[in-house]
């Protein structure tokens, strides 16, 4: 879904070799959308970025005009809609014993003080332990070595998921998604109670959005990357 919307919007598309250290950084600081084609030491990924930059996009995304944005967003939270559950999925499962996610990932450094790697357009899809509701929602991660990220939560859905598995004695299971169509990406920015953001997302798509389980959660079938976790 995402790699259809970057052919429909004004996409830069760099085709130089660039480096995830730093350099990517540079070309991104301008807010236009880019598509880095020759990743290196990633001969297999494209790197995407700044793909939620602008109100035009954000209505091209729901396929509306800016000016009818904020109704249009209103209107899809008043009438959410349950998606599909597809018995495929649409990326490939990759899967390493320990893993080390920086030589699978490109992951990207945006600043020379501490030379750390971040994720930024990262998604957390988590359950409520008390009634299974499922919500999504941005979370940058710090890439702390091997298969472990540092992650800051602040009190709402997945926070409150935590300390209730934490209270219980157990781990918060997670799913980690990047790469996905803008409407999913704002649907997941999107705070309101009680909600499952990915209902919203397929509201935002007239019913488009399918899901196919994994570890007993929903996560979309077009998502570009995916990650299996814990919160400890």
């Amino acid at each position: 879904m995402l790699r259809d919307f970057l052919e429909a919007i004004d996409t830069l598309r760099v085709t130089k070799r660039v480096s995830t250290r730093l350099e990517m950084a540079r070309y991104l600081k301008d807010g236009r959308p880019t598509l880095f084609e020759n990743v290196e030491g990633y001969p297999d990924f494209r790197v995407a970025g700044n793909v939620c930059s602008s109100r035009a996009i954000a209505a091209m995304a729901l396929d509306t005009t800016e000016d009818r944005l904020v109704s249009t967003i209103l209107k899809a939270l008043d009438r959410p809609r349950k998606y599909g559950l597809s018995d495929t999925a649409g990326f490939l499962a990759h899967e390493v014993e320990s893993p080390d996610v920086i030589e699978h990932v490109p992951l990207l450094m945006y600043f020379e003080q501490g030379e750390r790697y971040y994720t930024t357009a990262t998604i957390v899809l988590a359950r409520d332990p008390n009634t299974g509701r499922q919500n999504a929602s941005f979370h940058r991660m710090m890439y702390m070595g091997k298969n472990r990220f540092a992650i800051r939560i602040t009190p709402r859905d997945l926070y409150d998921f935590f300390q209730e598995n934490k209270r219980r004695g157990k781990d918060t299971d997670v799913v980690i998604i990047c790469g996905v169509h803008p409407a999913v990406a704002l649907a997941a920015a999107t705070s309101y109670p009680g909600l499952n953001e990915l209902e919203l997302a397929n509201a935002f798509l007239g019913g488009r959005l399918e899901c196919v389980d994994v570890n007993g959660i929903d996560v979309p079938t077009g998502s570009e990357v995916v990650m299996v976790g814990r919160i400890l």
